[in-house]
C-alpha cells in the first residue's frame, strides 16, 4: 500500500486577489480540498512544506488540518505556476478513498544505459510522466522502464510497456525515449577533434626533432 507524506495546512478565510497576494508574501500559498460529497474548504499551506513533500515524489498526502483531529486524504490534482517564474501560485487537493480509482502522473524512471549510446547515438526523452490509473491507496512511487537494449533509430512508445497494478492511460503510440543518430554537426566536430589530436601530434614530433639537431 502506498505511504502517505503528511502536510499541514491552515483554513483560509481571506478572499480575493489582494488578500491572495498579501498570503502569497508570508512564505504561504492558497489551496483547496474538496471531495465528492463534501463542500470545498479553502486552504493556506507553507510553500516550504510544501516543497519537502513534493520532493519526496509520492502522490497521496495525509492532510492535516488545523481544526480536525484525523488527515484527510488526498492526492494532487492540479499545480498552478507562475508563467515566468515557475513559482508555485495555487494548488488543488483532491480527497480520495483508498480504495477508489483515480488517475494521477508518476514520473518515469529510466534504467539501465542504451547500447545505443555506445554507437554514437544521442538520446532523446519525450515523456517524464505517465498518467495512470489506480487505486488511490496503491499509486507507484514511480514506474521504471529499461531503456538499456535500444539501439540507434530505435525507440519506446507508451503502448510497448506494460505495469502491474496501474492502467496507463497515456495514450499508446506516445513516444517515451529514443535513440537518435549522431547529427552532421556531431560528426564533423569529431573529425576536427581527431584532425586537432594529429597536428598536435606532428608538432610534437617536430620539435623533438629540432632539439636532437641542436
Amino acid at each position: 500500500m502506498t505511504e502517505a507524506v503528511k502536510l499541514n495546512v491552515t483554513r483560509r478565510e481571506e478572499r480575493g486577489k489582494e488578500k491572495m497576494k498579501k498570503l502569497r508574501s508570508t512564505g504561504n500559498i492558497p489551496a483547496i480540498f474538496y471531495m465528492h460529497t463534501e463542500k470545498p474548504i479553502p486552504l493556506s499551506v507553507n510553500l516550504r512544506e510544501l516543497h519537502k513533500v513534493l520532493k519526496t515524489g509520492e502522490r497521496l498526502i495525509d492532510i492535516y488540518m488545523d481544526d480536525l483531529k484525523r488527515p484527510k486524504k488526498a492526492i494532487f490534482k492540479e499545480i498552478q505556476y507562475h508563467p515566468v517564474t515557475d513559482e508555485i501560485l495555487h494548488i488543488d487537493f483532491q480527497g480520495v478513498d483508498l480504495q477508489e480509482e483515480v488517475e494521477i502522473e508518476v514520473r518515469i524512471n529510466f534504467k539501465g544505459a542504451p547500447i545505443g549510446l555506445k554507437e554514437g547515438g544521442l538520446l532523446d526523452t519525450h515523456l517524464y510522466e505517465l498518467l495512470v490509473k489506480c487505486k488511490a491507496g496503491e499509486i507507484p512511487h514511480e514506474l521504471y522502464v529499461d531503456i538499456s537494449n535500444l539501439h540507434i533509430n530505435e525507440s519506446l512508445r507508451v503502448g510497448d510497456l506494460v505495469f502491474e497494478g496501474v492502467e496507463v492511460v497515456t495514450p499508446a503510440d506516445s513516444l517515451i525515449v529514443s535513440i537518435a543518430p549522431p547529427t552532421k554537426v556531431s560528426l564533423e566536430e569529431e573529425k576536427a577533434e581527431l584532425e586537432g589530436e594529429g597536428l598536435e601530434g606532428e608538432e610534437q614530433e617536430g620539435k623533438e626533432e629540432e632539439s636532437k639537431e641542436e
